[in-house]
């Protein structure tokens, strides 16, 4: 995700959309992509697959990606952005429920993979979640909902070390990729679910207790 508009990426995109049908070539071209992920057959993707597959002239899908990397970048970039959004969406629902409501919807959300499409997700994260664009906009979403969520437990930032406040969405998230990409019907096990909730609770315990730095 990034802080302003695609347009400020020029690694992810040649050109922003500024019109609402421009909009809508965008949304086909990341479905089209989406929809070849999902028939598992990522490996031989290529832009003229996907503009195909999209229904516009290679020419258009050019004037935004220049290539397959880029393609995939802005798609994870899009992503990071959404999910940023539905975790704030989440915790702001689960607010008035307590500590633990809060937890359990942050694991849910966490969980929950791109609309349910588990293949794009997983090839995503191999492809392009290590690029510095990608990593860098994931680091700084991650901060910023970690602060949301702490503010939404009521446990004072100033009293949470740097380390433990890096380590509290991370140290649950680590081992929902993990499953994603080695065995991703872990994703669907109530108890997978239930351990991260109960380890994240534990997490959130000790930070309330921690002594003000």
């Amino acid at each position: 995700m990034s802080e302003g508009p695609m347009r400020k990426d020029p690694e992810s995109m040649r050109k922003s959309p500024r019109q609402s049908r421009a909009q809508q070539t965008l949304d086909d071209i990341f479905e089209a992509t989406a929809r070849i992920f999902e028939a598992g057959t990522p490996a031989p993707l290529n832009t003229n697959k996907v503009a195909e597959r999209a229904g516009v002239s290679i020419g258009t899908l050019y004037y935004y990606f220049p290539n397959k990397q880029t393609l995939l970048r802005a798609m994870a970039l899009r992503e990071i952005k959404r999910q940023e959004a539905r975790f704030l969406a989440c915790i702001a629902a689960a607010r008035p429920e307590g500590r633990y409501a809060v937890a359990r919807a942050v694991v849910r959300e966490a969980m929950a993979p791109l609309n349910g499409r588990k293949e794009v997700r997983r090839y995503l994260m191999v492809q392009v979640g290590l690029e510095p664009v990608v990593h860098q906009s994931l680091y700084a979403a991650l901060n910023r909902v970690t602060d949301n969520l702490l503010e939404a437990v009521e446990i004072d930032p100033v009293i949470v070390s740097p380390e433990r406040h890096f380590l509290l969405l991370r140290a649950m998230l680590g081992p929902v990729r993990a499953a994603a990409l080695n065995v991703p019907q872990m994703l669907a096990s109530p108890a997978f679910e239930n351990e991260l909730v109960t380890q994240f609770v534990a997490q959130l315990t000790a930070l309330q207790s921690e002594p003000p730095r």
